[in-house]
């Protein structure tokens, strides 16, 4: 085969030489020529005639304007000069190909380099001219297809957007030809669910792939859709994927495609895989139904909480009562009988204290001061009844028996515990509004 072709290509540089030395002997002057020429002129499409290296022998008008040069300068012209390195390779070794002798007998495009250095697509058909079975020349045809290229391009930038945009949001393309009753679905979607690329399946085969409980709410959608009574299809249901697994998803579509009756012929749609929204609403749904419980104990706890400072209230108010009246029944009356008595000035001071402390005991004023301020220390309650009393820091420290630095010192914390400290108001007559 290598020896084949290295005898092919030796013949090509024997003929190439031999072109170069042979007169062009095209006579222009007989009726048939004359014709030729006028119709190969006015042709629209490009036509083109190559000797079998690609320099050019020929060319029309249309081809001379595609290109943008003069016909002077044709002749030093080499079409695989024109076009991208990959793109003469493939078109040499279609040449060159015994198989395919006949030349580009299928349409080929090429990007061709216009003299001013712009590029242009171009779309050719060409066959090979043998002379004693040597081929000598290429026989073409071309037509510029540089718009429908830039629009195939946008289309293509188009669809790999769409692609991206579908891949992103987890939407998968569905097809259901509704003539044939066979049904197909993009790439990615169509492997999830077992598919190849180009496969498709009958209606019957994907309605086994909803779950039961799902399919008559599908067949349903479907049906109100066909029937003009929705503008829509739209159901959310579970689809068996081909790992057996179940997908949730939205499935929505609507008719593309009617005949001239306006039966339905083809309807399109999307696939929304909703498996994860579903499963947080589950795990939300769980969550919440938690709470419900927990807020519910932690009310009956707050119930019997109350129920039991209410009955702890209760018994502190009846423990108060309690000796409240011990203390008019069963004390006071002892002191009234021992002041009736002979006692001393000291004696007398000290039962007066005891019977105004006890009486305070008894007083609105001792159980809005412990209730309001039940921080204060029994010696401060002391202090603070002494003072209401209206006896000065002397008296108090004689009949505490203590300092006056110390009654002071308790003083100064009555004032801070009942919010007047650095206050203008006298602690006495605070007291007394305590009452």
């Amino acid at each position: 085969m290598t020896d084949t072709i290295s005898e092919l290509k030796q013949r090509i540089h024997e003929l190439e030489e031999e072109l170069k030395t042979r007169p062009r002997q095209t006579d222009l002057t007989t009726p048939d020529s004359q014709r030729y020429s006028g119709l190969f002129n006015r042709i629209l499409d490009a036509v083109y005639i190559l000797d079998y290296s690609g320099n050019f022998i020929d060319a029309n008008r249309s081809a001379l304007r595609m290109l943008g040069y003069p016909r002077e300068e044709l002749d030093a012209l080499n079409f695989f000069d024109l076009i991208p390195r990959e793109q003469m390779t493939f078109a040499k070794d279609i040449l060159m190909d015994r198989n395919k002798m006949n030349g580009f007998t299928e349409s080929i495009d090429f990007s061709v380099q216009r003299k001013d250095g712009t590029h242009i697509w171009i779309e050719t058909k060409a066959r090979i001219v043998f002379e004693d079975n040597i081929p000598m020349e290429i026989h073409g045809i071309a037509v510029d297809i540089t718009q429908r290229k830039k629009r195939e391009n946008e289309l293509k930038k188009q669809e790999d957007d769409l692609k991206l945009a579908l891949n992103g949001a987890d939407l998968g393309v569905w097809h259901w030809n509704i003539k044939t009753g066979t049904l197909s679905m993009e790439k990615e979607w169509g492997e999830k669910m077992g598919l190849s690329a180009t496969q498709t399946i009958n209606f019957d085969t994907w309605e086994e792939w909803i779950h039961p409980e799902d399919r008559e709410l599908v067949r349903q959608g479907f049906i109100t859709h066909l029937k003009g009574e929705s503008k829509s299809f739209q159901v959310e249901h579970r689809l068996r994927a081909c790992d057996d697994n179940w997908i949730r998803v939205t499935s929505r579509g609507r008719i593309v495609e009617t005949d001239e009756s306006g039966k339905a012929l083809h309807m399109a749609g999307t696939y929304h895989d909703i498996s994860y929204r579903i499963e947080m609403e589950n795990a939300l749904r769980k969550r919440q139904a938690e709470l419900q419980q927990k807020s519910l104990h932690l009310e009956e706890s707050n119930t019997a909480l109350r129920v039991l400072l209410k009955q702890r209230e209760h018994d502190r108010k009846e423990l108060s009562d309690n000796v409240v009246s011990n203390v008019k029944e069963l004390v006071l009356p002892y002191l009234d009988k021992i002041v009736s008595q002979p006692l001393t000035e000291k004696q007398s001071a000290y039962l007066g204290a005891a019977r105004t402390t006890l009486n305070e005991i008894v007083s609105p004023f001792a159980r809005n001061l412990a209730s309001r301020h039940h921080n204060l220390t029994p010696m401060e309650m002391r202090v603070a009844g002494l003072v209401r009393q209206g006896k000065t820091t002397k008296e108090i420290a004689e009949i505490l028996n203590l300092s006056k630095g110390t009654i002071d010192f308790h003083r100064d914390n009555i004032r801070t515990k009942t919010g007047i400290k650095n206050q203008k108001v006298n602690l006495r007559t605070h007291l007394l509004s305590l009452s």
